[in-house]
């Protein structure tokens, strides 16, 4: 499963996901300055499941256009407990965006409940020209792997 999510990643949204130590953070996603080639970074020690979950949270990121809005186009999750790394308030709710969209694809609601996550999502003031076909096409396809 998470192979296949990976295969996704890189074919789509041109994310090659690798595995380093960090200390701060779960996972770091990285755009060039071009705007082409992305690295996720994930914590070393954490599990498949969260894996999964971060692949699927740094995919709603970029559908939901954040990677563009990011200083040096790098989106940073931080360590679930016991870090002192700071979200700014538009960091924060780019965040919630994305963590509610990749718990709807995580979950296999997308295609049921999609007006609903839209609307949370939409909630948290989306910016920019966000295609909300597009976006939903992708959430679909994302949900069938995982």
């Amino acid at each position: 499963m998470l192979e296949q999510l990976e295969i996704y990643l890189a074919r789509n949204f041109g994310i090659e996901v690798i595995e380093r130590p960090l200390e701060l953070t779960s996972s770091v996603l990285i755009n060039s300055p071009m705007g082409t080639d992305k690295v996720l970074i994930l914590h070393e020690d954490i599990s498949q499941k969260e894996r999964t979950y971060l692949a699927l949270l740094s995919a709603a990121h970029i559908l939901l256009g954040h990677d563009s809005s990011a200083p040096l186009g790098t989106i940073v999750e931080p360590l679930p407990e016991g870090s002192s790394f700071q979200l700014t308030p538009e960091e924060e709710n780019q965040r919630l965006q994305a963590r509610i969209l990749a718990q709807g694809i995580l979950k296999k609601r997308v295609n049921r409940y999609w007006d609903v996550i839209w609307d949370a999502v939409n909630e948290a003031e989306v910016q920019g020209d966000i295609l909300v076909e597009d976006v939903r096409a992708e959430a679909l396809a994302l949900s069938r792997l995982v």
